[in-house]
Formats: structure tokens, sequence, C-alpha cells
């Protein structure tokens, strides 16, 4: 769906957080895969934490990029990821 909309999701997630604190931190993270735009516009809209393919021809610029912005980027999705970091049930009640 591209970056805005990802940004603006997440941004109403902080909102939501703000309004009902839940009692873990929310911290998302954008798998960019091999595309070095994506992570480009992302890290320059204010993503913080991306993943990036570390096969990608770019990778080192764009890891410069992310350093130059203290954003983080990981090379591999994180072991375990909660779709639903504001307790907000999935339909299958999980």
């Amino acid at each position: 769906m591209g970056v805005p909309w990802w940004m603006t999701m997440m941004a109403q997630f902080r909102d939501l957080q703000e309004k009902n604190p839940i009692s873990l931190p929310f911290v998302d993270i954008l798998d960019c895969g091999s595309q070095a735009g994506r992570a480009v516009s992302a890290l320059t809209q204010g993503q913080k934490h991306i993943v990036f393919d570390p096969e990608s021809p770019q990778r080192k610029a764009v890891e410069m990029l992310a350093a130059s912005l203290g954003a983080t980027v990981l090379f591999q999705r994180p072991d375990r990821i909660q779709p639903f970091p504001l307790g907000i049930a999935c339909p299958s009640g999980e």
C-alpha cells in the first residue's frame, strides 16, 4: 500500500496508544524488501526501523541514510511480530 499509508496507520496507532496506554511498548518496523526507493521514502518521512534486503546493491546507501537519520536497518525480520500491538483482537480472537 506504500509508505504514506503505513506512516498514517502507525500515527493512528500511536494516537490510540496515547489515549489508552498498554503495558508493552509499541515499535513499528516497515519491511521494505529490496526496494531502496521505499526504504528511502520511509526513512525520510520519519520511519525509525526498517527491514531491508542485505543482498540489495543499494544496501550501503540505505544504511548510510538510516544512520544519518538515527534510524535502524534490520536485515531480517524479527523472530516475533505481534500484528495487533494495541491489544485489538484479531477476527480469530487471538
